[in-house]
């Protein structure tokens, strides 16, 4: 296969992004990798300085942030949705390196993966409902990230 991006070289790297719903596949040989990781990586920068650097914006985020961390702390009941997205504030902040968050970058990075629907019931060797999903997600955030 042929990477899309330059349409020279031999695919290495097959790409898969949902944005809703929406399902877009890209295979790109290692070069054009690399080149769109580095794009990614200075595209995710500058957001993080333009939600980290003027006063106000600031300090909304930090409190979105803060107000993850607790619910992720403390809630019994968490949904995928839920996890990803307070786990992507809680990422933001250690990536920013806010003072006082639980857990690691490593750990939230594994929680994002390890949170998901399947690895749950993996986990637990059995089918759950969504509410026994839910519970031991919640459980299970809670005590990786102490």
């Amino acid at each position: 296969m042929i990477c899309v991006s330059c349409g020279e070289n031999q695919a290495a790297v097959f790409i898969q992004e949902i944005v809703h719903n929406q399902v877009r596949q890209a295979s790109l040989c290692v070069v054009c990798a690399e080149a769109a990781g580095a794009a990614a990586a200075s595209a995710e920068k500058k957001a993080r300085t333009a939600l980290l650097g003027r006063p106000e914006s600031r300090r909304r985020t930090e409190d979105s942030i803060s107000r993850a961390a607790g619910i992720l702390a403390n809630a019994r009941l968490v949904s995928f949705e839920e996890a990803c997205r307070h786990l992507s504030l809680l990422r933001l902040g250690l990536v920013s390196e806010l003072q006082g968050l639980p857990g690691s970058l490593a750990e939230v990075n594994a929680l994002l993966v390890q949170t998901q629907p399947a690895h749950i019931e993996v986990r637990e060797n059995r089918e759950l409902s969504a509410v026994e999903r839910d519970e031991l997600r919640a459980d299970y955030i809670r005590e990786r990230l102490r």
